[in-house]
């Protein structure tokens, strides 16, 4: 009985020593979640800037074509002399809208980007969660196995106790 119970208190051991590498893997892990949503949190908001940024630019380009375009209106009706002025602006308003154009792309693409970025969270924050419940899973566990080793070794004591009295007699 002595062996058995022996042999049963150092498998409860070894479980705990391992249940306590699972949670201090499972720490890290929360942790290193932990630090990739705020790093992911910032990255979001810089897009979101970025996406704010390139909006304004949009809004400078459009209102710059539009000031371009009537310029031009202007400037070939005054005099037909100016045409190359004209063109040079004709070739501004076109880059002007390139800019435009590839600013909205852009913005588009970092929008995508965002979205992306949120649904990653989701996922990390999922796995968070997961996460916290299975290390609560292994401390109740540990303090099962802790009560069962007390137990065990209080049975051990009687089991010891007898013994030495049957021995004497």
């Amino acid at each position: 009985r002595k062996r058995n119970s022996l042999r049963e208190i150092s498998d409860l051991e070894m479980n705990m020593s391992a249940h306590q590498a699972e949670i201090q893997e499972a720490m890290n892990n929360i942790k290193r979640i932990e630090e990739n949503i705020v790093h992911e949190k910032k990255r979001m908001q810089n897009f979101l800037d970025n996406v704010e940024v390139l909006k304004r630019d949009i809004e400078e380009y459009e209102n710059r074509a539009r000031e371009g375009k009537n310029q031009i209106f202007e400037v070939s009706h005054r005099n037909k002399k100016v045409s190359s002025t004209v063109e040079e602006l004709c070739r501004e308003l076109e880059n002007v809208k390139a800019k435009a154009s590839k600013t909205n792309r852009e913005a588009n693409v970092l929008q995508k980007m965002i979205l992306s970025t949120q649904a990653e969270s989701k996922i990390v924050e999922a796995k968070v969660a997961k996460g916290e419940k299975k290390k609560s899973d292994i401390e109740k566990d540990m303090d099962k196995m802790k009560t069962e080793v007390k137990e065990l070794q209080f049975k051990h004591g009687l089991l010891t106790r007898d013994r030495d009295a049957l021995l004497r007699e």
